[in-house]
Formats: structure tokens, sequence, C-alpha cells
């Protein structure tokens, strides 16, 4: 995308961002703590969805929660324009500078995970750990990978998209197929369910298309900078589970695998309690 420079400014209602071009990523701090934690949120939340899991980390940790473009106070100004790696980094370069920070883990749940390590990997160097709760992005997803490989894959997203009919034809011919299962299904219908909801699912897809990683070079990167991760998945999930973290998890020579009693929804939570009680010290050497 053709930005001017990235830069810091004050956002509206008091709140933080840094600029790229015409477009704007918001943020909020949480907490007083010596080590910084930057957070990225899932789908249809906004920034202060981690505010109970900085809670738990006050003391030890400064957490800087972002909203994700097409959510929150955050806006990308071109909707026909795909958000890149290289968009990315300056963006947060210009974060980096605005708050003089050196060292930091990140951590990304659903689709944040995404964010996340799009800044470990441009900015290996500056990253102490990565903690990846229900990550989107490790295993590719047949039907995002169908609905934004190409011109008329697009269109036909597009199509089920806005017109819930055609949707709910489509994923009904789908369950019947047994290609998706059905907690997939009512959770789909249930991002789905307002002109605005459709609109975000849209235009996010579309335009975190280019937010992919090679898994293999990826874990070559982490091993080489011995960058510490940790996924956390719920036990309940049906929609992301074990076997997705999987071709990322066995290539790491410092990665953890933890399993919660929960289910996708109440996974910021329940890592929030594991950590307020266990704290995040067995990551660290």
């Amino acid at each position: 995308m053709n930005h001017s420079p990235a830069f810091a400014a004050r956002g509206e209602e008091g709140g933080t961002c840094v600029r790229l071009g015409s477009s704007r990523l918001h943020y909020a701090r949480f907490g007083n703590g010596r080590r910084v934690l930057l957070a990225f949120h899932g789908f249809g939340q906004h920034g202060r969805h981690f505010e109970v899991l900085a809670g738990a980390l006050a003391a030890e940790y400064v957490t800087y929660s972002f909203d994700l473009f097409y959510h929150g106070r955050s806006e990308w100004a071109d909707p026909d324009q795909v958000l890149t790696k290289a968009d990315w980094a300056a963006l947060m370069r210009a974060f980096f500078e605005r708050e003089n920070v050196n060292a930091c883990s990140v951590v990304g749940f659903s689709l944040g995970a995404r964010p996340a390590l799009a800044t470990a990997e441009a900015f290996p160097d500056r990253i102490e750990a990565v903690f990846l709760l229900a990550p989107d992005g490790i295993t590719p997803n047949p039907w995002y990978t169908l609905a934004t490989r190409s011109g008329w894959t697009q269109r036909l997203f597009r199509q089920a998209v806005f017109h819930p009919g055609v949707f709910r034809r489509l994923t009904r011919l789908a369950q019947t197929l047994r290609l998706v299962h059905p907690g997939w299904v009512r959770f789909a219908h249930r991002q789905l369910d307002t002109p605005e909801k459709r609109y975000q699912l849209y235009h996010t897809w579309l335009g975190f298309r280019r937010l992919r990683f090679d898994v293999p070079t990826l874990a070559d990167l982490f091993n080489e900078r011995g960058i510490r991760t940790e996924i956390f998945l719920g036990r309940h999930d049906r929609l992301l589970t074990e076997s997705h973290v999987r071709p990322l998890l066995r290539r790491l020579k410092h990665g953890k695998l933890t399993l919660l009693p929960c289910g996708h929804g109440g996974l910021l939570a329940g890592v929030a309690a594991h950590w307020r009680t266990r704290g995040m010290g067995e990551i660290w050497p």
C-alpha cells in the first residue's frame, strides 16, 4: 500500500494511536509493570477485551492492547487495499518509537495471532516471548483460503456474506456433506446476524489475508533467536483443536502447549485465571 511514513498521534476520546497515511491503529495501556506485553484481540472484539488478562498481569506487565482494523476505534482508510506485512511493520515501528519499547512479548487470540506473529517475525530482536490463544493462521483454513484466493472466489464470498439466504444454504449444504462441524456453523451464523457484522467479517477476512506465514521458516526464526512460545487451547473448543497448532509446536525448541478447561469463547478469561494463579514464570529460563 502506498502510504506515507507511519507516525504516532493522540487519538480521539483520549486514546492513543499510530497512523499510516490516513489509516489509524488505536491502542490502550493497562498496568504498571516493568515488562511490556502487546495484545491483539480476536474477530468481533476490541482491545478492551484484554482488560481482564491485563489485570491479572498488572503488577508485572504494562499491556498495550490494540484495536485491530475494522474493530474498535482503529480505521483502515481504504477497504479495497490489503494490509501487508510491510504496512504492519511500519505501524509497529512507529509504536515502538512512540512508547520507547525495546523489548516486549506478544499475545494474540484467534485472529489476533496473525498480527502477533507478524510483529514477532518483523522484530525478532525485540521479542521475549510469544503467547498464542486458539491461534488463527498456523494451519491454513480451507474456507478462508478458498474465500480469499482469487477475484471470482472473493465475489462468491461477498455474495454469501451480504446475502444471508445464500450463506444459510451454503452452510446447510456443507453441514449435510459433513464438510464442517455443526458448532462452526452456529458460530458463523452468530458472526453474521447483523449488517455491521457482515461488513466486518468480509473486510477483515480480505484485509488480513496477506498476514500469512511459512511455518517452518517462522519456527527456524524463533529457534534461532531463542523466542519462547506458549500456545493455549480450550479443551472444549470445537473451532480450533490441537491438530491445528501441531505443525508449529513440533518444530519449536522452546514451545509449550497448555490446555485449559474451557471453550473458544472462554479462553481469554481462562488464560487470565491461569496466569493469576500460576504467573508467567514457567516460560522464562
